[in-house]
């Protein structure tokens, strides 16, 4: 009996070492942009490979996010290349801008008036 328990005991203590070991971390930092202009705001940054895990950057680029050790981050905006780098404790990230991406955004309105409130020409694609 007493073998019995110092296994169970050695199995529960190998896995609360091996849950110790894969603890979040929390992982800080900033994106810029590589032509000067500035901190990138509103980029996109996640945990590769965990989907609804990730943030936003604020107004001065700054960004924090709990990801799992060992994890990589995609950073994404629109205009910019999309890179993928390992996550560390305190990030500072360069984003290249690419001309190519903004023929790809599409901006549309949508919105309802009464004819006589319109004071511009209006047209229907």
């Amino acid at each position: 009996m007493k073998l019995i328990t110092k296994i169970i005991f050695t199995a529960l203590l190998l896995a609360g070492a091996f849950k110790a070991y894969a603890q979040p971390a929390t992982v800080s930092g900033v994106v810029m942009s590589s032509d000067g202009t500035g901190p990138v705001i509103g980029a996109a940054v996640f945990e590769t490979g965990a989907s609804g895990n990730g943030t936003i950057t604020d107004i001065d680029g700054c960004f924090s996010l709990t990801v799992e050790t060992g994890a990589s981050l995609t950073i994404s905006s629109i205009g910019y290349k999309t890179i993928t780098v390992p996550a560390a404790e305190a990030a500072s990230i360069v984003l290249e801008p690419d001309s190519q991406l903004l023929n790809e955004v599409v901006v549309t309105g949508y919105t309802t008036q009464r004819k006589s409130d319109l004071t511009g020409s209006v047209s229907v694609v």
